[in-house]
C-alpha cells in the first residue's frame, strides 16, 4: 500500500474498524437525542421533591432547576443556530 493510500484511508475512514467507528457514533446520537427528555424529568422530579421538603434543591449554592433551564436554553439556541447556518 502506498502513502497515498494509506492518507486516503485516513481521510475517508474506510480503514480496519471504521464500521465500529460508524456504530459508536449512532449510539452516541440516540443518547444525544435523549437529553432534552431527560432534563425534563429532572426539572419535574427536582420540582416534586422541592414541594416534599419545602427546600429548594441547591447545587454549590445555585437553585438546580435555573441550572436545568439555563442547559434547556442554550440546547434551543444552538439548535436554532444551526438551522440558520443550513438555511
Amino acid at each position: 500500500m502506498s502513502d497515498e493510500e494509506g492518507l486516503a484511508r485516513m481521510i475517508t475512514g474506510t480503514g480496519r474498524g471504521a464500521h465500529l467507528n460508524l456504530k459508536h457514533a449512532e449510539k452516541a446520537g440516540v443518547l444525544v437525542q435523549k437529553i432534552p427528555t431527560m432534563i425534563d424529568n429532572l426539572i419535574d422530579k427536582t420540582f416534586a421533591w422541592e414541594d416534599e421538603s419545602n427546600t429548594p434543591f441547591l447545587y454549590d449554592v445555585v437553585h438546580m432547576v435555573a441550572i436545568l433551564e439555563e442547559q434547556k436554553l442554550g440546547r434551543v439556541q444552538k439548535e436554532e443556530d444551526k438551522r440558520r447556518y443550513r438555511i
